[in-house]
């Protein structure tokens, strides 16, 4: 197989999932609570079932890329994987603390505490550090790229690509230009996480809300 992994972006009510189809399909992010019969619908439109999948990656234990991930698990006997914190997070039913960067950040952060509460669950899989998709059937590798929270993964695909969860993210008015995101835990783990994607030639990101952004734009943001 000479392609690269193909990445398909699944649109949900307020995040992406992608679904990352090569020998095998792999799901990443699930979205927000109630949103598990559109992303149903979103995999059956590529023919593809929960049990069909591999595994689930979670970028983050924020509630908007976790919330159908008890919904998932019941049906499909699938395996999940996370960064450490967010396994800690998924274990206590508790979302990664979110710090806010902006006057925004802080106006939106009481609306969180208004989402569901996380039904508490314990990830298959937990990745401390570089860790190859190949047994997945995926060309490419799970990395620790904090800084959104404490506990972030992204996806280094053969070919150029990376799927970053929320490390960059859209404005919520300049919808389809590239952004720091409103909450960053620590800025200097931000930084050396998005440069050493950078670092390694990836040309196309995409994000948990809005893009895919190309390689151009996140350097404007260093």
């Amino acid at each position: 197989m000479d392609e690269s992994p193909v990445v398909i972006r699944l649109p949900l009510r307020r995040a992406n999932a992608y679904l990352v189809i090569d020998e095998r399909p792999i799901l990443v992010d699930t979205g927000f609570p109630g949103d598990y019969p559109l992303l149903k619908a979103r995999l059956s439109a590529h023919r593809i079932r929960p049990s069909d999948l591999s595994l689930v990656v979670i970028t983050h234990a924020h509630f908007d890329h976790t919330g159908n991930l008890p919904s998932l698990t019941r049906e499909a006997d699938v395996s999940i994987a996370c960064h450490p914190n967010a396994a800690r997070n998924l274990r206590d039913g508790t979302s990664a603390v979110v710090r806010p960067r902006t006057l925004l950040g802080r106006a939106v952060r009481p609306l969180i505490s208004l989402a569901p509460k996380p039904q508490p669950l314990v990830p298959d899989i937990v990745i401390e550090r570089e860790t190859s998709l190949r047994p997945f059937g995926i060309r490419g590798r799970l990395l620790p790229t904090l800084g959104h929270t404490d506990g972030c993964l992204s996806l280094l695909l053969d070919g150029g690509s990376a799927i970053v969860g929320d490390l960059v993210m859209n404005g919520l008015l300049r919808t389809k230009a590239a952004h720091i995101p409103l909450f960053v835990h620590d800025r200097a783990a931000w930084e050396r996480s998005l440069r050493g994607l950078l670092n390694r030639e990836v040309r196309r990101f995409y994000t948990g809300h809005g893009g895919p952004f190309d390689r151009e734009e996140i350097e404007g943001l260093l």
